[in-house]
């Protein structure tokens, strides 16, 4: 009984994880010394992912606004960044030797506070107040940075913000991760991953707000930006979960994909729309998230500025696809951000095509002890019994 448990474990294990990718990475990769002239560092951490047949590229760069560059290339490929440029904010500051087979890139633009007189819980541009926070007038800085076989992790802060001699206090944070395989993250809301996927957390901690506003509420303006051509585009889709085993409450998946049509290649996004609202990650300590998007945005370069994007397109940002994606916290009636001061956002980044939801490991190997044992006894029984009765048959024939 115990080899036929362990069988299925090993297969299941087999299916299950699927292949892995060897991780590897560095802390300002060939400009940690250099100074820019405004006294600032550069602040980035480079991830290579290879894989069998290609590496997938993670930057994550704070420098000035956070942003995650993803390139795919081939297994020769090499990143050069030119550091005096890149300080200078030059485009083409940074490539790879042999070009790319996919890239994608989202930039944390800002941060808008804006008064939900009417607790609606949805971000309006039109119709509500709004405070702006730019990510670049931030302080960032790495605080923690975790270089494992099978998990590169890291922790940014951005503090201090300061803007035309307006100062705020509070904390600003990310959190980036880079996995060598497939699995479910260990924090709420435990979100699907695999080889071919990154993850990055967005928190928003004690911000100061708006005197003026009441009832304020937060969203976050990102850009996403991909290779634009005749066959490419950008599909959202809400997904049903099988369960809510690894986000209790929550049974929706957000999709945001970035293909081309007719091949394999492209990125995706994807995020439950759930924003906890208390370290103490539970259902009770959550609130809603909503979204909105412009697409093909005209003035997406000049917005893309200040970030590992304008300097990795080489003024070429003009022919990208450059998307705007905002997402808000909140709904009605949960007491607005003043009730906790505290939210976040969760999100995979991946290329290829997005994981589907499935039972877990340890779900499957229940079903296949409850039930896939009991059904070989049944087999073997069956077996046993119709053998049985054609040895007496075949005995019977012999002696009459």
């Amino acid at each position: 009984m115990m080899s036929i448990r362990y069988l299925y474990f090993i297969v299941i294990c087999k299916v299950t994880w699927g292949y892995e990718r060897e991780l590897n990475s560095t802390i300002n990769p060939g400009c940690s010394n250099t100074l820019c002239k405004n006294g600032q560092k550069i602040s980035m951490i480079y991830v290579n992912a290879y894989g069998p047949e290609d590496i997938i590229h993670y930057i994550w760069d704070y420098t000035e606004k956070p942003s995650v560059l993803l390139a795919v290339t081939n297994l020769n490929s090499k990143l050069d960044i030119d550091c005096e440029k890149y300080c200078n904010g030059e485009s083409g500051s940074i490539k790879f030797s042999e070009g790319t087979l996919y890239n994608f890139s989202v930039v944390f633009n800002k941060i808008i506070e804006y008064n939900d007189k009417d607790d609606i819980g949805k971000y309006d541009p039109s119709k509500v107040e709004t405070n702006v926070f730019y990510m670049q007038n931030f302080n960032w800085k790495l605080r923690s940075f975790v270089d494992d076989k099978f998990l590169t992790e890291a922790y940014v802060t951005g503090e201090s913000y300061e803007r035309l001699n307006v100062v705020k206090g509070g904390l600003c944070s990310l959190s980036l991760k880079a996995f060598s395989r497939h699995g479910y993250d260990d924090i709420l809301p435990s979100l699907l991953h695999t080889a071919n996927s990154s993850q990055v957390e967005l928190q928003l901690e004690n911000i100061e707000m708006d005197k003026a506003f009441n009832n304020s509420r937060f969203a976050v303006e990102i850009l996403l930006i991909s290779p634009r051509g005749s066959n490419h585009s950008v599909e959202i889709d809400t997904k049903r979960s099988l369960d809510d085993e690894y986000a209790p409450g929550v049974f929706e998946m957000i999709e945001v994909a970035s293909k081309h049509l007719g091949t394999s290649r492209g990125a995706y996004m994807q995020y439950r729309p759930v924003s906890y609202t208390s370290m103490d990650r539970l259902i009770a300590n959550s609130t809603d998230i909503n979204q909105s998007f412009i697409f093909n945005l005209t003035n997406g370069w000049e917005k893309a500025n200040n970030s590992i994007a304008y300097r990795f397109y080489n003024f070429s940002l003009h022919n990208n696809f450059i998307s705007e994606m905002n997402v808000s916290f909140g709904a009605p009636g949960d007491g607005f951000y003043k009730n906790r001061n505290y939210t976040t956002w969760t999100f995979t980044l991946g290329y290829g095509k997005a994981p589907n939801q499935k039972f877990s490991l340890i779900v499957i190997v229940v079903l296949c002890d409850e039930l896939g044992i009991p059904f070989l006894l049944m087999i073997t029984g069956i077996t046993y019994f119709c053998c049985k009765h054609y040895m007496e048959q075949k005995r019977e024939r012999l002696l009459g």
